[in-house]
């Protein structure tokens, strides 16, 4: 029950930040400008609940996190706060909420969500509904302190509690605390800013309207690691995009790398379309890769490893890493290598470039249910495929759901 309040909790918040207008929908440069384009991470994800994504995701994927969907999570928290669920909650969803990081926000956790609403005029009355209690401005934002979780109920914040959310203008800030709000409320009218135009470019071979997108940037993210390695100095960039269909969750990654520098022998995965063959067996994770050597020679230079006298191995610290057979092995010793390849494999239908991964989720579930605590009864195999190239590596990741 405290799991399902907090959830309830966090969907009043983020109806605060994502629902506040009903007029048509803008850019997200505003939202993005709290943001600076070397941001680590960054989710833009959609809020029409009438969307046909937002259908599945209520109906099959939400209530294996919560436990019910955000619309029942929604009704709940209109009764508890005398707000209608139609007229003063659902009118007001709609635009992308935007939540990301903001790097050099100094210790603890520098997460920002932001918004732009369409009509700023509704805000008062709803975010008093919700427990919000003003608290003073900072960079011409209003500052409220966010409600506390009182059983089931969200009660007004009381004095001294720090202030997470800002009504900027026309968008709405929050942030996982004050110093980092104020940060973000500051660096909004600096440059280097995310924008909207940078996002696209950076993400050209994903679909569009997904469901949600990640960007962020990997000079920032790697921090000089694995700086002797070419491939990881060429990183510039990653995205995903993620579409829910019926039955079938659907992701595409891109990572991106400054193509000049880097050479096809240096990459980690080998080049083309030729798809994978995977060996035929029933465990939890199966890897298979086209021409395994590339990846172990990578293997190799990452943990500045030396080729074993078996010529497709390198051993890497404790490890025997190489394709024997077309197989990709990890074992303590050549020997053990050799024994565990020459499986029987195959190619699976729908699949391309160099490297292929088969997961059986339903044979995962118990061990992921026990760590993260998310059940994954509904869901049944999941299959990816890397394709790789000098301008990146491009991932599709399908998922069924029972």
């Amino acid at each position: 029950m405290r799991a399902r309040a907090l959830a309830a909790a966090a969907c009043a918040a983020g109806l605060a930040l994502a629902g506040c207008g009903g007029g048509p929908s803008g850019n997200l440069d505003r939202s993005l400008s709290y943001f600076p384009a070397t941001t680590p991470a960054v989710a833009v994800v959609t809020t029409d609940l009438d969307d046909v994504q937002w259908h599945t995701f209520n109906g099959q994927i939400a209530p294996l996190v919560v436990h019910a969907s955000v619309r029942t999570l929604l009704h709940e928290t209109a009764d508890r706060t005398g707000l209608s669920f139609g007229d003063d909650l659902k009118a007001l969803l709609g635009n992308p909420l935007v939540i990301g990081l903001v790097p050099g926000a100094g210790p603890g956790r520098p997460v920002v969500a932001a918004l732009q609403v369409r009509d700023a005029g509704r805000l008062p009355r709803v975010l008093r509904a919700l427990g919000f209690v003003a608290a003073g401005s900072a960079d011409g934002a209003r500052l409220y302190r966010p409600p506390l979780v009182v059983g089931r109920r969200l009660a007004p914040a009381p004095r001294g509690r720090p202030a997470l959310l800002a009504v900027d203008r026309d968008v709405l800030v929050a942030a996982g605390s004050a110093r980092v709000l104020r940060r973000a409320l500051a660096g909004r009218r600096r440059g280097g800013r995310l924008t909207e135009t940078l996002l696209r470019r950076a993400l050209p071979s994903l679909p569009t309207h997904p469901f949600l997108r990640v960007y962020g940037s990997l000079r920032t993210l790697a921090g000089g690691v694995g700086g002797n390695v070419p491939w990881f100095r060429a990183l510039r960039s990653y995205g995903l995009a993620v579409k829910l269909k019926q039955r079938v969750i659907e992701a595409r990654a891109v990572v991106r790398t400054a193509s000049g520098r880097v050479r096809l022998d240096q990459l980690p995965l080998a080049g083309g379309y030729a798809a994978a063959r995977i060996p035929v067996r029933e465990d939890q994770v199966v890897v298979g890769l086209h021409d395994g050597a590339p990846s172990a020679r990578f293997a190799g230079a990452l943990l500045r490893g030396t080729r074993s006298p078996a010529g497709a191995l390198v051993r890497a610290r404790r490890l025997v890493v190489g394709v024997i057979g077309g197989t990709l092995v990890a074992a303590p010793s050549a020997r053990q290598a050799r024994a565990t390849a020459g499986e029987p494999t195959v190619v699976l239908a729908g699949t391309h470039g160099a490297l292929t991964v088969r997961a059986d989720l339903a044979t995962l579930g118990p061990t992921l249910a026990s760590t993260f605590g998310i059940q994954l009864g509904s869901l049944d195999e999941a299959v990816g495929f890397a394709i790789a190239d000098r301008q990146g590596i491009r991932a599709t990741i399908r998922v069924g759901i029972r």
